[in-house]
């Protein structure tokens, strides 16, 4: 079984080898900040030592950014099911502070989608629900 240590382990490995540091007690970094099962042996990172210091920064600069996406996505969902609660709580202290907030979660989605796209799936859900009846309020009435 081949093991493989992301670019941000093995960036780490050098910049500690760089500082003086030993084989032994980078090791012992790894694990304590990586806690990577099986952690590197000795003979593995020393083979590291050869790698393109520069390609391994791109790498973990194109990992760091698809992890920034993903909690983009993830921190825009939990902001809007927040959102949608305070919505239905502002619902009850009156229209205008209702408006307000629903005005915020709208820009959320349009600042999200952009404009374009927001208009378009905005106007196709409403011809979707043209000529159909009205639809009532269902969530704490």
């Amino acid at each position: 079984m081949k093991n493989v240590y992301g670019p941000e382990i093995k960036l780490f490995a050098l910049d500690r080898r760089r500082e003086g540091k030993g084989w032994g007690e980078i090791r012992k970094l790894i694990r304590d900040k990586f806690r990577p099962n099986p952690l590197p042996s000795i003979r593995g990172m020393l083979r590291w030592d050869k790698l393109d210091y520069e390609e391994l920064s791109k790498m973990a600069a194109q990992k760091v950014e698809q992890h920034m996406e993903i909690a983009k996505d993830v921190g825009l969902t939990r902001a809007a099911e927040t959102q949608l609660h305070n919505l239905w709580e502002l619902r009850l202290l009156g229209e205008q502070i209702e408006y307000e907030g629903w005005r915020f979660f709208l820009s959320l989605l349009e600042s999200t989608l952009g404009s374009e796209k927001f208009r378009k799936y905005m106007g196709k859900y409403q011809s979707e629900r043209a000529g159909q009846p009205d639809l009532q309020p269902s969530l704490l009435e």
